[in-house]
């Protein structure tokens, strides 16, 4: 399968130096750039695909779910957002999905 990717080059040159920023300097550098996790993450909330059933181009499912669950706790995705919309505050071709999660609940 061929990924389609969404993130046009002039909008991730912008959250590139964010998410180089907020990395943390200790452990292994992580195996997944973060273009492809932002992509997969925009791919998960436009098809709703449960994380398990991404497909393999964007690397394991656990490991893209982690950072996007390390960077929603560091509010990373807000921040993404803010900068997004003051760099394009009038194009229309720049969307930005907030990621949502929903847990299911055993009744």
């Amino acid at each position: 399968m061929a990924l389609r990717l969404l993130i046009p080059d002039a909008v991730w040159s912008t959250l590139e130096p964010l998410l180089r920023e907020s990395k943390h300097a200790a452990g292994a550098p992580p195996r997944l750039s973060d273009r492809l996790v932002i992509e997969a993450v925009l791919y998960q909330a436009r098809t709703g695909t449960p994380w398990r059933d991404l497909p393999d181009e964007f690397g394991h499912w656990n490991a893209v779910y982690q950072r996007f669950r390390r960077w929603e706790k560091r509010h990373l995705w807000a921040r993404l957002r803010s900068l997004i919309e003051f760099k394009f505050p009038t194009s229309p071709r720049v969307k930005f999905i907030v990621p949502v999660t929903v847990e299911l609940v055993a009744l």
